[in-house]
Parts: C-alpha cells; structure tokens; sequence
C-alpha cells in the first residue's frame, strides 16, 4: 500500500487543483504513454501533477517490489543514480525499504518540471536525495553501485549509446520497461549487449541463453497496486486495485551462482494441485505440477505467485 506519508505530500503539492483538472490532465498523460509519443510529456505542471496522483503510486509500487527482490545483492552501503528521475519516485521506494544512512542517491531528470516536483518532495519528506537537471544522453557523472533506469528506454534516441555508457559506469543495473512486447524487445536486445560485455544477468532470467519464449509470449510480470481514494477518482471506475504489467532486467559486473527458477505466469490452483510455468536453469520453460499429497510442497505451491522465484 502506498505509504500515507508520501500521499499527504504529493496531495500538498497538487493542492491547487481541481479533481477535474488532474483527471482531463491524467487522461492526455495516459493517452500519451499508451501511443508511445511520451518524449514530452512531463514537460509542463500540469503533466508533472497528473503523473503524481495518477501514476507515481503505480511506479512505486514496482520500484518498491523490485528493489526488495534484489537489495540481497546490494553491500550494506551503496550509492545509487537514477536516470530520468522524474519526480523522485526511486528515492521513495529505497525511502522505504532502507535505513538513509544505507545508501546515496542523485536523481538525474533533464525536465525541470519534473525536477520541481522531485526536489519539493525531497525537502517536504525530509530526504536525503540530490537531484540534477541533466540530460542523460550526455555522460561524464560520477560511478554508482546501482543505475537505476525506470521506464526510460523509449525516450532515448541513442539507446545503445546510452546503454554502453551504463556498462561502463556501474557495478548493477536495473532497467524496468513497461510489460509490453515492445518494452521487452528492448529489453532482451539490451540483455544480448551486457552478456558479450561479460555482464550476468541476475533477475528474472536465471540462464544466460537465449529467451526461450516464443512469439506472441513475452516475459512480463506484474504487481497488485492498491488504489488509495485519489487514485480512484483521477481514474475512474469502482475497482480498489489494479494490476502493473512490467519487464524488467537486473544486471551485475560480478557473477553469482544462481539455480532458482522464475515463474513466468499466473500459477494455476485446484484443490488437489498446482500447475507452475517456470523459466529453469536449464534454460527450458518447464511445467512443474505439485500434488496435495505433497503436503509441504502443496502449501508452498499454493502461495507461490507470477514472478516469484523458486
């Protein structure tokens, strides 16, 4: 649930305006991102408020699963640049799964709008995050244990640029896209690059081969966000949650032994089973089927969820 500490600040910030004028302004923001002509948007106030209420909370709650999913892999102290910041929402997401004394963080955003609102909540929450108008096409910025690079790959014109850049500079990378076959594709071209630059490949892929997914499958996961009142009247509709599709890649410099699978679907449950798709060591897609005569296994199964590793 997305913490009321953070809600009451972003809901200062947009205090201004009109429930209307955040919801006309969240529909155009969510036209845009849906065509894929999002290079702009966030470009004025109004973007930056409807991005707030309608669409921080959402990328937070990623940000905060997959954050937690890989913090096993982050030294006690770690330094963090998150590239096209946006208003901070990374800073919010490590706000609240780590102690500040655990970790630095600079938030590179070239749009200034965007900057505003960022640094507004750092100082109204108290952070302790350090925000940089920059273009990150543009290099020449301090190393960092983790990048962190959040639904940006589609505004880059120079991705593989870009990309080369981070392999360079950073002994993690996180990239997130959203779960569709367009934010995968780019996602597993960008994969092809870091393994023949002796990168490994951390989460979800627990292989180093090819994708053994198929056309029209893609590997997508997603997270359950709960809608808090705002969020329910800027989108419409009577529904309490709704459901982030996104892929993701976690990368590392370093090599770790890892012989878990991934599950790439939503288990299926019966009262005497469970089916589980599960992308494998071996680099197959297999099908795993646990019986309720596998009394602890059957249990775990149960609670087993899509893009839970096992």
């Amino acid at each position: 649930m997305f913490p009321d500490i953070y809600l009451n600040a972003i809901e200062n910030y947009v205090s201004n305006k009109s429930l209307k004028s955040l919801s006309d302004s969240f529909k155009k923001l969510s036209q845009g991102y849906r065509t894929l002509n999002n290079s702009e948007l966030g470009s004025s106030k109004e973007d930056v408020e409807a991005y707030l209420v309608g669409r921080l909370p959402v990328t937070w709650s990623v940000l905060t699963h997959l954050l937690r999913q890989i913090s096993l892999y982050l030294p006690e102290h770690f330094s963090v640049l998150d590239y096209g910041s946006g208003p901070g929402t990374a800073l919010l997401a490590l706000d609240h799964l780590f102690e500040s004394k655990r970790f630095s963080y600079l938030g590179l955003e070239a749009k200034k709008p965007m900057l505003n609102a960022a640094e507004a909540l750092n100082e109204s929450l108290n952070l302790k995050g350090t925000f940089k108008q920059h273009d990150v096409n543009k290099e020449g910025l301090q190393k960092a244990t983790l990048a962190i690079v959040s639904y940006l790959l589609n505004e880059l014109p120079q991705q593989e640029h870009f990309f080369n850049h981070l392999l360079n500079q950073h002994e993690f990378i996180l990239l997130i896209e959203p779960g569709t076959p367009d934010g995968y594709s780019r996602l597993m071209n960008l994969r092809n690059k870091a393994m023949a630059s002796n990168w490994h490949i951390l989460a979800p892929c627990p292989h180093a081969k090819s994708c053994p997914l198929v056309h029209p499958d893609w590997c997508h996961f997603y997270v359950r966000v709960q809608r808090n009142k705002l969020l329910k009247d800027i989108k419409g509709g009577s529904m309490g949650y709704e459901d982030e599709k996104f892929s993701y890649l976690f990368l590392s410099r370093t090599l770790y032994e890892n012989h878990r699978g991934v599950v790439i679907k939503k288990p299926d449950v019966y009262p005497y089973k469970v089916e589980l798709e599960v992308c494998s060591f071996s680099g197959q897609i297999e099908k795993k089927e646990i019986l309720k005569k596998e009394k602890e296994l059957f249990k775990k199964a149960k609670k087993t969820d899509w893009g839970d590793f096992i």
